[in-house]
Order: C-alpha cells, then structure tokens, then sequence
C-alpha cells in the first residue's frame, strides 16, 4: 500500500498491508506528496515490525549529475536502517547500491518498463530482487511471463493510470521542463485538447480496478500486488487495503470487498488490457471523486455549495474550474450546514462561482498525524567529501578526436535518399517485416555492414521474443553486428558477437548510469532526449550520442487513439501542436515541430563532445530535407520551426 504522509502510513498498516511504499523528500516519483524526512525512517520501520509489515523505500527517478553525491549520502543513510527494499528507476542508483551499499534490496519500478520474461530475468540476473511490471500486459501476457521467468513479479492492480507506456512519457516534461521521470509530472493526459474545433480528453484513462482477478492472479503466481496512491487520501488508502487484504484471505469474501471499493471515490474503473474492450478505458471526467454540484456563492474566505450527499458525512472536496485547470483539495472544518447547502471558510485559495465540487473524502477511522519519537540515534551522514569521492569515477569516459554523425532512420523509403558516406554510422529503426522483406533483396545498405545499426523496438511482447531472436539472427549473417537497444535487457536476445548501443529510452542521465551500462558490455549510448546542457556539461562522460535534430516521442502507448482524431490537427490551450500517429501496433503523440540544437554544435564540441544523433524518424521521407539538415549541421546553422525542448530552459 502507499503512503504519502503519516495518517495514510498509519492506514495502510490498520488495512492489513504487508508492505508499505513511501518517498523521501528528493529522488521520487510523487513530489507533490508531503512524504517523509530520513530520520522518520526509524520510527517507521519499528512501527511496521509490530504489524509485521516491510516498509519499501522509493527512489524511483531518474538522477542528475549534480545529484549524484546526494544519492549516495541518502542510501549511507537508508543502509543504516532496517528498510525491507529500495524501488529504482535510473541504473545509475543502481550502481552505487551494488558497489556501496549490496546489502540494501533493490526492487525495479514499473517506469523502467519491465515488459516480459527476458527483461524480467535479466533483472534478476543482476541481482533486482523484484521487478515491478508494466500496467499494459494482458492476462495471457502475465501467464507467460511467469512461466519463463523465477523473477519475483509486482503487478499494479488499483489506482490511476498514466496513458503511456511505463516510464515512457516526455509530455510533461515538453510543456514545460516539468519531467515525470523526475516525479514533476503535470499530467498531460488530464488535459482538454482542441480537436475539430471542439475540445476533447483525448488520452486521460479511468482508474484500474482488478479486485475480481485477484484470485488468479495469485493462482498464476503473481508475487505481490501494489496499489496507487501516495497522493491520495488515508482513508482511501484504508478502505482500498481491507478490500484487497479480503480477497487475498478469503476469495469467497469477494462481493463484500467489492462493496468496501464502492467506498473509492475515484475515477471510473476498468480492468485495462486484463479486461475486454480497451477502448472503454478512456473516461471524458478526469476528475477524482464524486460529483455534487457546483459552488453556489463565494467571496474571499467563504464557499458555499449544495450537495445530495448527507453533508454531516462529507469531509473532503475537490473544487475545480470547469475546464480543469485549476483545482483545490480542501478539508471541511468549521462548517454550518443549512438544509443541504454547506459553506466553510478557507484562507488563500482562488474559487470562483460554478466551479465544480467533487466529494474525494468521507468521515472515517482516524489516524495519528505524527510520530512517536525516535529512540536512539538517527542515521549517521556520511562526509561531503566522502559522497563526492565515491561518485567521482562511476564511469570510464573518453571521447573521439573529431565529430561523428549518427544518422537514424525508421523507414525504407530514406533509404534511397541516403549517402553511406555522409554520416559514420545509420541506425535503421524498421519494423519486423520491413526487415524481413529487406533480408530478401540486396539493399544498398548491405554494402556498408559496418556502418549500419540495427535499431530495437521500445516494446517487444512475449510472444514475439523468439521471432525478434531468429530476426537479429539472421540480420547478424548479412555482416550487421551493430545493434542499439531500447531496454538493457534487450542485449540478451542478440546473437553472440554483437556490439550493443543503448537507446535515449535507456536512462542514462548520469555518469553512473553510463559506468554500469558500460559494465553490461555496452559500447556507447544516445543521451536521454529531455536532457538539458547543464546536466550534460557536469557530467565527465563524453562519449555519449548527443540528439541534436529529433521529434521526441511525447506519449508511447499500447492504446489506440480513433483514426478521426488522429487526422486532425490537435493542439493545447496554449495552441501548442501535435500529432498522433500508429506505427506497429502502437500509439505515439508527437509535437508538430521538431527539436534542433544543431546551431549549438559548436558550443558542444568545445565542451568535448564529439557523438551527434540527427533522428530523422517521423520526417517524411525526402531528399531536399536531408539536405537541408546535413547543410544545417555543416554550417551550425539553425532550423526553423523548431524548439530546444530542455537544453536551454533546463529539466526540473
């Protein structure tokens, strides 16, 4: 269960959790959650010990250079106690857990996008206690998954859900440097969008309830089950837990748990892809909590609104503009109830008149809001020095004596536009059969075996592990031994004698990220594409592949978009705009521009880099434009309509 403060800690152990996730202050997912302070953790585990529960620590973002020696100061730290696991996300972190602190268990969120029985053990190979898995996998998908795997596997079944795939989202952090990686997310999907000069929720999802599959989700073999929710309330988070600790008791309880989540004023509920159609996971409400009418009157300090629900019960609301972008959470205190009209006084808060009221809290059990005091000494911090010492040579850097294009493609049709030697090496990101129809002739590409690179998907399903296997195979015959994978563990289903690069949906947002990379065996890799040049600059490595011209991928999704919507144009309320396209299966929002900091070649070649990605997938195929782009990046020229995405404004 969650907990995003005290009260929901305390909740969530009354419930009947057997484990307990929870954030620091810094390096999680839910920054906007009060979370806890390092000398809290303690008192929390001691009290969790009396419940016999575990307590799981999440630092589930991706680190920047500059924080290295923090992250390091906080696991000296977190070793000092008596924590059951550490949730993770950036490989970096992963590294000074395995070199410092081996003791400490690590468990891998569900934003490192483990998605089927190769990811889940290589996980396990390298020493990831648990991997938590992707939210978009089917029943079968599950079955599978552990059949081939003895990895301990953490399924999502309750709470919100995000309309990309796990981990791979650049939305927020597109619109405005606020990254998601980073637990800053602005959630996008929650949006309104104009689309046919109406305005839509193209992407915001219900909730996902599983309640009625536990049972075989335990048959299967499922390890453990998480719910959502360190931004929610406790009583939610105690209501959720008796429903789930029920069914997991007593399967035959299953209706009277179900009558309990009645109680989760959520969102809608759907089962995702564990359910029927998928489609029907999309809600036009993206609101939490039940609606009860709107705000009557209101002046600085008062609010006044109507409600059918009885509102001596009511102890939560959420009050929202009508195009949902603005709301407050408030708790009612104070309150004079006349018929079924309630006003409460409120200090600094912006409400206006017919703003929506959402109910999102019921008068429940209570629970302590602080903690005993801590006996004995809190965990000791380790010098500044000795953080900067043990972060200061994570990684083996070097760099090349002159500039080096890398070119990427993720159609055919570039193919006859493309000069072998204008750029040292061309990543070619085709699908399954556009490869194999290739294999089948003599392509012009094939005469330069050293100077192609094999490009992997971002997802490969169960079933489609041996067909990808028997692919690269066959790729690797035609002389091609480079390959550039989208997930570390896609390493482990090229053929023996491959060089391996990683893709940008490889974290690698730190010189520890790129040293433990280079501990699996790979040669290089592409830097993340919402990076930003001051976290490129502090960091020593240099061989990294610089993106410089790149449409980056803003939603990656298993869910479909209806082909009208995607047709036309779409754009926000601040008339930015976008395109939604399918490719293989999948759903990938794009922004209409591109991003180029090519004009500042230059200024990165002086700070040591050499490695430059020009990306040109999702560019229509055409001469003029390459030649427009390769002109560009002789010239260090700009290119217009473009934008700098975080390089310049910098990543949050």
């Amino acid at each position: 269960m969650p907990a995003g403060n005290i009260r929901s800690f305390y909740a969530a152990l009354e419930g009947g959790a057997d484990a307990v996730y929870l954030g620091l202050q810094e390096f999680n997912a839910r920054k906007r959650a009060n979370n806890f302070t390092i000398d809290q953790i303690p008192v929390l585990t001691s009290i969790a010990e009396k419940y016999k529960a575990k307590i799981y620590i999440t630092l589930n973002t991706v680190v920047k250079n500059k924080e290295l020696p923090d992250i390091y100061s906080l696991l000296y730290q977190l070793s000092q106690t008596s924590i059951s696991a550490i949730i993770i996300q950036d490989w970096g972190v992963f590294q000074i857990l395995k070199k410092y602190f081996p003791k400490l268990p690590i468990h891998a969120s569900t934003q490192m996008a483990f998605h089927n029985s190769l990811a889940a053990n290589f996980g396990k190979d390298v020493g990831i206690e648990r991997v938590i898995l992707a939210r978009e996998l089917t029943l079968k998908e599950l079955k599978q998954i552990r059949n081939n795997s003895s990895a301990e596997l953490e399924l999502f079944v309750h709470g919100a859900l995000c309309y990309s795939f796990s981990g791979l989202c650049l939305f927020s952090s597109y619109s405005g440097g606020m990254s998601a990686n980073r637990g800053a997310c602005k959630q996008p999907c929650r949006w309104l969008y104009n689309t046919n000069n109406k305005q839509k929720y193209i992407f915001s999802l219900k909730d996902i309830e599983l309640i009625d599959i536990v049972p075989e989700l335990t048959k299967i073999g499922i390890n453990s089950l998480k719910i959502e929710g360190r931004m929610k309330s406790f009583d939610y988070v105690y209501t959720i837990a008796q429903a789930y600790r029920m069914v997991i008791d007593d399967a035959s309880k299953l209706d009277k748990a179900k009558e309990i989540l009645k109680q989760d004023i959520g969102r809608e509920k759907t089962r995702y892809f564990l359910g029927g159609n998928i489609s029907e996971s999309f809600t036009k409400n993206p609101n939490t909590g039940l609606y009860t009418g709107t705000v009557n009157r209101t002046d600085k300090k008062t609010i006044c609104f109507s409600s059918e629900i009885a509102p001596e019960t009511i102890k939560r609301i959420r009050i929202c503009s009508p195009d949902g972008t603005r709301q407050n959470d408030l708790t009612l205190e104070n309150i004079n109830i006349t018929g079924n009209e309630i006003s409460s006084t409120f200090e600094n808060i912006v409400v206006k008149q017919n703003d929506l009221v959402y109910v999102i809290g019921y008068s429940t059990k209570s629970f302590a809001s602080r903690l005993p005091s801590l006996k004995g000494q809190p965990p000791k911090r380790p010098s500044v020095s000795e953080a900067q010492n043990k972060t200061q040579d994570l990684c083996q850097s070097g760099k090349a004596e002159k500039p080096f294009l890398w070119l990427r493609i993720n159609s055919p049709e570039w193919l006859p536009f493309l000069n072998f030697n204008e750029a040292e090496k061309f990543i070619l990101n085709f699908s399954s059969n556009k490869w194999t129809e290739l294999l089948k002739v003599k392509s012009p590409f094939q005469s330069f075996p050293s100077k192609i690179i094999c490009g992997l998907p971002k997802y490969i399903s169960e079933n489609s592990i041996v067909k990808y296997k028997e692919l690269f195979a066959s790729i690797q015959k035609t002389g091609i031994r480079n390959f550039m994978v989208s997930h570390a563990s896609q390493k482990d289903i090229l053929p023996k004698g491959s060089v391996f690069f990683a893709d940008e949906n490889v974290y690698t947002f730190n010189d520890a990220a790129i040293g433990q990379l280079q501990q699996f065996g790979f040669s290089g890799h592409i830097s993340p594409f919402e990076n930003d040049f001051q976290n490129l600059f502090q960091g020593k490595d240099r061989t990294g592949i610089v993106p410089i011209y790149f449409f980056p991928q803003l939603f990656f999704s298993r869910m479909p978009i209806d082909a009208e919507i995607r047709k036309s144009k779409i754009s926000d309320n601040n008339k930015t705009g976008f395109r939604i396209i399918n490719q293989h299966g999948n759903t990938i929002t794009l922004p209409q521009n591109p991003v180029s900091i090519i004009q500042s070649k230059d200024e990165l070649i002086k700070k040591g880099f050499r490695n430059f990605l020009i990306d040109l997938s999702f560019v229509p195929p055409s001469e003029k434009t390459l030649n427009r782009i390769l002109e560009a990046y002789m010239q260090n020229q700009t290119i217009q309509p473009t934008s700098t995405f975080n390089f310049k404004k910098g990543l949050s």
